[in-house]
This record gives C-alpha cells, sequence and structure tokens, in this order.
C-alpha cells in the first residue's frame, strides 16, 4: 500500500504544529535558564526533550 501524498490542509496543519513545538521549546530553554530549582530546571529539560522530539516526529511527516 502506497502512502498518498499529504494535502495542502495536512501540510499547513504540520506547520503550525512545528511552529508551535518549536516555540514551546525556546520557553522551556528560556525558563530552564533563568530558574535557580535544580528539580524545576531538570522536569524543565525534559519537557524540551519532549518538545523537540515532536519537532523531529512532525518533521519525518514531511519527509514521508
Amino acid at each position: 500500500m502506497t502512502q498518498q501524498p499529504l494535502t495542502q490542509a495536512e501540510l499547513e496543519a504540520i506547520r503550525q504544529l512545528l511552529s508551535s513545538a518549536l516555540l514551546e521549546a525556546d520557553k522551556l530553554t528560556m525558563y530552564g535558564d533563568i530558574c535557580q530549582d535544580t528539580d524545576l530546571k531538570a522536569w524543565l529539560h525534559g519537557e524540551r526533550k519532549a518538545a523537540l522530539q515532536r519537532v523531529r516526529q512532525l518533521y519525518a511527516l514531511l519527509d514521508g
């Protein structure tokens, strides 16, 4: 079974999700940089890694 190419609407939705995930990762990085609490800093780092993983998954969708 061959995969159908993504529609313009699907591509736009992926682009919007990418934008949101990148913004989320940027915010988490900023908060982590200014945070003094080591436990919170570790949690923020984990959340940032998860956001960047979502970005990688979305790029994989775009690459087919």
